[in-house]
């Protein structure tokens, strides 16, 4: 194993130095964000005052407030969601294109009697630091989360999902997979950078379009939902009202049940006095199961790109 490490340090070490200086830099930033959030947040009461109207924080009772507020929102989260995909390109890409690029593949292969193991032995390494360096990535998410919102346990919230946790590291190992694809099948460094991105930057919208990824959706009655962050974590944008044996009707359909249709604003009173109004949404409580869910398509992925990759490269010629 020393071995296979020295020789991809060797190989890669460029596209390997600046990924983990990256991603360490981002590590100790988020942390560093958390640890200021946690040291300067102010005492719930006084929070909820100077945020109870727009002009609160501009008194300077409520300095302190604002100052925390700026701490609060930054970029950090949303370079945490990116950077897995960026990492996933970044070693990706380079893994198959650049040994075609320079005409080597052929030596290689011919040395190691065996392309599959040939391209494994560049695999799995990087696999495995990815691995590494994206978990202490996922792990100061989480802290900064529960940093951010220090009234709400972050493993019972979808707020800022993708951005913390185990989405961190399989996203980064799909980018991976992918990439390693794309550089096996165009064989050049800056198309396959190119492909993987592309392909990568699709795979991260579907992954918002298709969320929660079949996870059941719940419906609870208006009073119960909260904001985001909360245990009731996202919601839909849709609405309905409950009977009283349970059914679920939309509010047209309410409305038609309305006695005297004549006069609309007695028709609507009559809905919300004889039905529940309830909204559909996700509670903070399903996160493992959506984390569960997304590491499945996402390792599925993850597998197919890298044994598709060892097909391209077993029937490749080496140029």
């Amino acid at each position: 194993m020393a071995r296979l490490v020295r020789f991809v340090w060797r190989q890669y070490r460029f596209e390997l130095s600046s990924v983990i200086i990256a991603i360490v830099a981002l590590t100790a930033a988020a942390a560093a964000n958390a640890f200021l959030l946690n040291e300067t947040r102010p005492s719930s009461p006084h929070l909820d005052a100077c945020t109870a109207t727009d002009t609160s924080l501009d008194t300077p009772e409520c300095s302190d407030v604002a100052l925390w507020l700026s701490l609060r929102d930054t970029e950090v989260p949303r370079l945490l969601g990116a950077m897995p995909f960026v990492a996933g390109v970044v070693l990706g890409s380079v893994l198959v294109s650049r040994e075609i690029e320079h005409r080597s593949a052929q030596l290689g292969w011919s040395l190691s009697g065996s392309r599959a193991a040939w391209l494994m032995e560049r695999v799995i390494p990087i696999m495995v630091l990815l691995v590494v360096l994206l978990g202490a990535l996922g792990v100061a998410g989480e802290l900064l989360e529960a940093a951010r919102l220090p009234a709400v346990d972050p493993r019972s919230s979808l707020h800022d999902y993708g951005n913390r946790g185990p989405s961190v590291v399989m996203r980064g190992l799909a980018a991976f997979g992918i990439s390693v694809l794309a550089g096996a099948i165009t064989g050049r460094q800056l198309p396959a950078l190119l492909l993987g991105g592309a392909v990568s930057g699709v795979l991260a919208y579907g992954l918002v379009w298709t969320f929660p990824y079949g996870a059941p959706w719940q419906w609870v009655a208006d009073e119960e939902y909260r904001t985001p962050g909360a245990e009731i974590a996202y919601r839909r944008d849709r609405s309905g009202f409950r009977a009283g044996d349970g059914t679920i009707l939309t509010y047209e359909q309410a409305l038609a049940q309305a006695p005297d249709q004549s006069d609309s604003g007695a028709a609507d009173d009559w809905v919300y006095a004889n039905y529940e109004s309830i909204t559909r949404v996700l509670k903070g409580s399903q996160l493992a199961e959506i984390e569960a869910r997304e590491a499945l398509v996402l390792a599925g992925l993850a597998l197919l790109g890298t044994a598709a990759s060892l097909v391209v490269v077993d029937r490749r010629r080496p140029y």
